[in-house]
């Protein structure tokens, strides 16, 4: 998906959280959002439960993206993407900063998006002899 466009930032590739944010985000949400980011797909009903449980037992958040990171799925993606896990914002750096590397992630994966979808608009176009929406 995104991640055969051509041009994707490298920043797209790393996911920024703080042990404080995740420790407010429920486990379900985390394994949703770990599979998204690394596999660009919602997690299906044995891996959802199947993370739960480990990370019910004890799994690091750290850990159980490491394993997503790779699986056969996400190896053959190749989409060479990292969660980064701070203990703390560095020094000098505060939320707003975190806040607002996000929000340029979100503006160029939208703008992606766009382009993505405009391309197929175009291909579909190209096959039916249109140019309507």
């Amino acid at each position: 998906m995104l991640a055969d466009l051509p041009g994707l930032p490298e920043a797209l590739n790393h996911l920024v959280l703080t042990r404080d944010e995740l420790a407010q985000i429920p486990a379900t949400d985390i394994v949703s959002l770990l599979y998204r980011f690394f596999l660009d797909r919602a997690p299906d009903a044995a891996g959802l439960a199947q993370l739960l449980l480990m990370l019910d037992q004890g799994m690091s958040v750290d850990q159980a993206a490491a394993a997503i990171a790779q699986s056969d799925e996400a190896q053959a993606k190749a989409t060479g993407r990292r969660l980064i896990v701070l203990d703390s914002l560095p020094a000098g750096a505060d939320a707003g900063l975190l806040a607002s590397y996000r929000r340029l992630q979100e503006m160029e994966l939208a703008r992606l998006y766009d382009f993505a979808r405009l391309v197929s608009f175009l291909d579909g176009a190209a096959l039916t002899g249109t140019a309507s929406a």
